[in-house]
């Protein structure tokens, strides 16, 4: 049996349990009554969820759904003006909204957001794909179970939302 070491971070809420949460091991969340037993449970909850990576082979589907991520944001980025540029490790991708693609000039002023960017997220929301917008970047960060025909219809969502920054891009 392997041995791992995570770190595990313990937050006490004022009304309610305690969590614990690891950013080491995605998925591992601990709700109990107090800081002592999320300490107690989270090994086993831990080794629950390598397991399932393990045997799901969430890793080395996630490398592979990784590479058609990329491919997906490397064709907007041909596609639309208002891409300034893409990029992924595995499955967690970025696309970079420029109003000028030559100056860079971001979609979004810094720490602000912008009615296109605002426009942009609405209609992700209202066709149903969640995606996280910080300022003029789009996170794109899907599930590590996700198939590729997925992807694709998410990214079917991107492609029709980026005509709203496009009419803002010169």
């Amino acid at each position: 049996m392997a041995t791992y070491k995570i770190t595990l971070e313990i937050e006490h809420l004022p009304e309610g349990p305690d969590l614990g949460a690891s950013p080491d091991l995605p998925g591992l969340i601990v709700q109990a009554e107090t800081a002592e037993e999320v300490i107690r449970l989270a090994p086993d909850i831990a080794a629950d969820v390598i397991q399932v990576m393990q045997e799901d082979h969430l890793v080395e589907k996630a490398r592979e759904t990784g590479e058609v991520l990329s491919d997906m944001l490397q064709e907007l980025m041909v596609r639309h003006p208002s891409v300034g540029d893409v990029r992924s490790i595995g499955l967690f991708g970025v696309i970079e909204l420029v109003r000028n693609r030559k100056t860079k000039e971001p979609m979004a002023p810094f720490n602000s957001s912008s009615p296109e960017m605002t426009a942009f997220r609405k209609f992700m929301l209202d066709h149903g794909v969640f995606v996280s917008i910080h300022w003029h970047t789009v996170l794109i960060i899907p599930p590590l179970i996700i198939t590729p025909d997925q992807l694709a219809q998410g990214f079917t969502v991107i492609d029709q939302a980026l005509k709203i920054t496009d009419a803002a891009a010169q």
